[in-house]
């Protein structure tokens, strides 16, 4: 089952691209895409949740396995666009020193 809640109306009037979109596979997890308009496409950045039953006061929590992965690939694709995102998509840390004394 999935849910869109969508963004703003464009300049002609119809509906902009989904803002969020909601799914849960029916048994533990949960999806959440948040979509970043650029251009005529609009981009996702994925989040994922899982919802545990046996604990009532808290029973949804972030997955954070590969959480930074995600996110990252979500920033390049936005402001360096696919080809670079791909470029940009390993498993360095974000600050190497040795990045950064190259002359």
């Amino acid at each position: 089952d999935e849910r869109y809640m969508r963004g703003a109306r464009d300049e002609d009037g119809r509906d902009a691209a989904p803002a969020l979109a909601c799914s849960f596979d029916g048994r533990d997890l949960i999806t959440l895409l948040m979509f970043e308009p650029k251009g005529a496409q609009a981009l996702p950045c994925t989040f994922l949740f899982r919802y545990i039953r046996t604990l009532p006061c808290n029973p949804i929590h972030e997955v954070m396995a590969d959480r930074n992965a995600r996110v990252k690939a979500f920033y390049a694709r936005l402001w360096f666009g696919d080809a670079a995102a791909a470029a940009l998509a390993d498993d360095r840390p974000p600050w190497e020193v040795s990045d950064m004394l190259q002359c």
